[in-house]
């Protein structure tokens, strides 16, 4: 790399934070509010990978005060234009055709401007309307300079921990690999269509959009366009108690309260049955579309969750919606493996403290905004969790970071919400819905529905028996996975999935006879008529066997 460029990136970055600093001690006296304006300005000065940085911190309520990000989010969409000259000459270079030939009319005036791009509205020669999103010109140069300068002072701050504190090696490698990830716009590309497949088949209220990948390359997507209100701006108007516009937002069907609502239920359908998640959900990427339709753009960052991480989130969301505290942390530790060899009892305490204070600040309306922030409980969680010598593992950071934003914007939108009915009835419905795909994979396709109408119908007892297998499905075995070997827990594992395919046989049976008089046409139905009046043994003798199965893994995990 060119040493001359850093050198003056360098001597640019100091110069201006010397010509900041000095105007904030003068300023200060005389302004309340000069540390906040100033530090947009600083950064929005720096350009590059600093615009970036402040966009994370507009969203950290949890760490700043709010007259801070409420100006830094004054990043998000409010940047220097760049000249439209230059935006034709991107255009024309990335899709090797004129302007005119891709679009029959393109707008001089863009719609937002942000760190790493420029976005203008435009109308495709089908007569479609597109929003236009173009790189930066020499973004990417500037960006390889800035991180260079991340990962020095993420080094300085290993070396000299007792200035810092803190060592920033990982935040700073996180940033740096989502920074990348913004920088490929092919990539966006392919996230967004996958965003807007799997947002279009599910039964939420929200959208992504369409992507036009013959108008796209590396340096442009061209998207479909979502037209409505930007959350950034319902949030304004929240903020200062605007009622004139928030009451005419409403007779468009645009609401705060809702828009909160749907933000969580979003949140938590992508990462709880998607599995892939939108992992900046900050303000300028949320638009509410006429009818309260939330509409997810800038898909740059994505994160994802395995099979085993998406079991053991889906289970501590679990334990917390229904308020079980010693469920929740145990839960918790699943998470934690490896434990390290020492005494947890007092992180324990810890822990189920913090779990519940936050359920408890969840249902009320008369705490502060930072009780109710699953930011300040992260927070919290995760300097108990530093003192026992716990840490989260890497690849759960960017959803925790995706959940600590979200949910700051949506205590912005309602701060009275309650969230855990909304949790609740989610992991209901999600577990229910995981049911219904185990039980498509045991019988034909055909047959399904009528044994999940014969389940459903079926006494108080036999629903309790699926809620617990419900809550047992999930990556069988981890409650196990501290205490015994690999092949014991391979031998556990099989006999839980033995003994849970025999419950299913025996709801199955159980139903046969109420199937028989309500759907005589049913597979139940020919099943009840094929055993007679002996339906009952095999129903015992499945009882039998499940709790003789049950009694054996009780005594395997005393050892």
């Amino acid at each position: 790399m060119n040493p001359f460029p850093t050198v003056g990136r360098a001597v640019r970055i100091v110069s201006l934070a010397g010509f900041f600093l000095s105007a904030f001690v003068l300023k200060r006296p005389f302004d309340g509010n000069a540390g906040p304006v100033l530090l947009r300005r600083f950064l929005q000065a720096c350009g590059g990978c600093f615009v970036k940085a402040g966009q994370v911190l507009a969203t950290r309520y949890d760490l700043l005060p709010p007259r801070y990000c409420r100006e830094l989010s004054k990043l998000f969409d409010r940047m220097p234009f760049f000249p439209v000259a230059v935006v034709r000459r991107v255009i024309e270079r990335d899709l090797k055709r004129p302007l005119d030939e891709v679009f029959q009319d393109f707008d001089a005036v863009p719609l937002a401007s942000a760190s790493i791009a420029q976005v203008h509205g435009a109308v495709l020669r089908t007569g479609e309307a597109v929003v236009v999103k173009v790189m930066r010109p020499g973004i990417a140069k500037i960006f390889r300079l800035d991180l260079a300068f991340i990962r020095s002072l993420a080094r300085f701050s290993r070396r000299h921990r007792t200035i810092f504190r803190v060592d920033l090696t990982v935040l700073a490698r996180d940033f740096i690999d989502l920074t990348r990830e913004e920088l490929d716009f092919r990539r966006e590309a392919r996230n967004t269509d996958l965003m807007h497949r799997l947002m279009q088949d599910d039964e939420i209220d929200h959208c992504a959009p369409k992507v036009f990948f013959d108008c796209s390359g590396a340096h442009v997507i061209t998207m479909e366009r979502m037209d409505g209100v930007a959350v950034i701006d319902l949030m304004a108007a929240v903020d200062c108690g605007d009622s004139d516009q928030l009451e005419a937002w409403s007779e468009r069907g645009i609401t705060p309260e809702i828009t909160a609502q749907l933000l969580l239920r979003s949140v938590l359908e992508q990462t709880m049955h998607h599995r892939v998640f939108q992992a900046d959900p900050h303000p300028a990427n949320l638009i509410v579309r006429d009818g309260g339709t939330l509409a997810w753009i800038d898909f740059g960052m994505l994160g994802w969750l395995d099979e085993r991480s998406w079991a053991l989130q889906f289970n501590l969301r679990r334990e917390i919606a229904l308020g079980h505290l010693h469920g929740a942390y145990e839960r918790l530790l699943d998470i934690l493996q490896p434990l390290p060899p020492s005494d947890l009892s007092q992180f324990e305490q810890k822990a189920k403290g913090i779990l519940r204070d936050w359920i408890e600040a969840s249902a009320s309306a008369n705490v502060r905004f930072e009780d109710k922030s699953s930011g300040n409980f992260v927070l919290r969680l995760f300097a108990a969790m530093r003192g026992t010598g716990l840490s989260l593992p890497p690849n759960l950071m960017r959803l925790y970071r995706a959940v600590i934003v979200a949910d700051s914007v949506m205590l912005r939108l309602d701060p009275a919400i309650d969230w855990i009915p909304v949790l609740r009835a989610f992991m209901e419905a999600e577990a229910k819905r995981q049911l219904a795909v185990s039980l498509e994979e045991t019988f034909s396709a055909a047959s399904v529905s009528h044994v999940l109408a014969a389940v459903l119908r079926a006494p108080a007892a036999t629903v309790q028996l699926i809620d617990w297998l419900n809550a047992r499905l999930p990556q069988l075995g981890l409650s196990y996975q501290r205490r015994v070997s690999l092949m014991d827990r391979t031998v556990l594992v099989t006999i839980e999935s033995l003994r849970s395919i025999l419950i299913l046989i025996t709801v199955a049976v159980l139903g046969a006879p109420l199937a028989a008089a309500i759907a005589p046409a049913s597979s139940l139905a020919a099943l009840y008529r094929m055993l007679g009046e002996y339906w009952w043994v095999l129903a015992a003798a499945g009882a039998v066997a499940v709790i003789g199965l049950g009694r054996i893994l009780d005594a395997l995990d005393t050892f």
